[in-house]
């Protein structure tokens, strides 16, 4: 599965990955992407970027320019936009798709506040969803058809994606949780964005190795990208062995393969506290994702984590 041109729009891809996308719409198909962009939302300097993309594109293919797309890029060239630099949070729509037999419960759409064109700010990372997110969310979404928990607690949650997801899958109470204060405030922020979510989620700090695990009875546990770095490992496996020993039934886990020296390390820990991790599916180039991940990213892998009971 990849993702529509509609979707694409909605999730704001950079539009240097779009041209052969934008290429099948050039014959007969212009104002549809017009369409898509009123539909997605998109702030003006995007709608313009991807506007100019598909005039370049029709023109180097020697396709006449529908007036419709003509005339919408003179209009946004002479709107006046906002100052706000690249930096600035914009609102990003991620359309959720699920087989027929686990329809979606709560929501078809999660909205997120981000700032995709950027890497990190002020220290955290939680102001862009990374692949390994859009990865386990679309994992969740399509391939985890385990009984639906009371209970899910997202860690290192970043923008809340993952969590969110998990509302509209398993219509569970939902706890979105990250070390940072900063962070957990944009969590807040992005719940509140989604109105259906402000029953089921909320937000609040949870720091590895120091905080207590959350116990509930019938709960699992998600957490994507949250193994990049050696340092702080033994504090998540700590983290991950409190929830698993106090009612978690298991914990999946999303993790991008950088360095495979340091999810070794990870897998190690693991083995060392007792946590079995079975690894359930690679998502590889090309990406067979609902989300759109850029080509050429590293693989990410799906872990399926639970207390090991064997001698």
């Amino acid at each position: 599965m990849v993702p529509d041109l509609a979707s694409c729009l909605a999730q704001q891809v950079p539009v240097a990955f779009l041209r052969s996308t934008l290429k099948t719409y050039i014959n007969n198909d212009q104002d549809r992407v017009l369409s898509a962009l009123n539909d997605a939302q998109c702030p003006p300097a995007y709608v313009t970027a991807v506007l100019r993309t598909l005039i370049q594109v029709s023109e180097s293919n020697d396709v006449p320019v529908s007036e419709t797309i003509a005339e919408a890029y003179a209009n946004q060239l002479v709107m006046p936009h906002s100052s706000a630099s690249d930096d600035e949070p914009t609102v990003v729509r991620y359309k959720l798709y699920t087989p027929p037999e686990c329809p979606i419960v709560a929501s078809s759409t999660v909205l997120l506040r981000e700032k995709p064109n950027i890497l990190v700010s002020e220290g955290s990372t939680g102001h862009r969803t990374w692949e390994a997110a859009l990865a386990l969310a679309d994992y969740i979404l399509r391939h985890d058809n385990s009984k639906a928990p009371s209970q899910v607690v997202e860690l290192g949650a970043g923008t809340g994606l993952v969590g969110l997801v998990s509302a509209t899958k398993y219509s569970s109470q939902v706890i979105v949780t990250d070390g940072d204060d900063q962070v957990v405030s944009c969590l807040k922020g992005n719940i509140n964005l989604n109105s259906w979510a402000q029953p089921l989620v909320k937000a609040q700090p949870l720091v590895w190795g120091t905080d207590h695990a959350i116990v509930h009875h019938d709960q699992i546990v998600v957490c994507a990208d949250v193994t990049y770095d050696d340092y702080i490992i033994p504090y998540l496996v700590s983290c991950l062995r409190d929830f698993l020993k106090t009612g978690s039934r298991y914990c999946l886990l999303s993790a991008t393969v950088r360095d495979e020296s340091t999810l070794n390390i990870f897998l190690g820990c693991c083995h060392d506290n007792r946590l079995k991790a079975e690894l359930q599916l690679t998502y590889s180039d090309p990406f067979d994702c609902q989300f759109f991940i850029p080509p050429h990213s590293p693989d990410i892998r799906i872990y399926r984590l639970s207390i090991d009971n064997s001698n």
